[in-house]
């Protein structure tokens, strides 16, 4: 279980959200180096990512159509899903 105050779990599970559009498709912003996960939301990208300024400079340099560009810390919820995936991933790890 993750102990802390909000802001101490956001900064272990470290990671920045990307949101962009783009006409790249879903498979190919999965597929650049450094994208953790990705998912399309309405007529947008949703990135997890550890570092945003290495995945930002590839889309740009697939797309240069790629356009409302946000970068911003990983919210509370992803820290949340990021440490409790790695916590299941070690319990099974374990028990097998």
């Amino acid at each position: 279980m993750a102990e802390g105050t909000p802001a101490e779990i956001k900064a272990r599970a470290m990671g920045k959200q990307i949101r962009c559009t783009s006409r790249l498709s879903l498979e190919e912003v999965r597929q650049i180096p450094g994208v953790l996960s990705a998912k399309a939301d309405r007529n947008a990208f949703e990135l997890q990512v550890n570092a945003a300024e290495p995945v930002v400079r590839e889309l740009l340099q697939r797309d240069s159509w790629l356009g409302d560009l946000e970068v911003t810390n990983a919210g509370l919820e992803e820290a949340f899903l990021a440490l409790t995936q790695n916590h299941n991933t070690d319990s099974w790890k374990e028990r097998n």
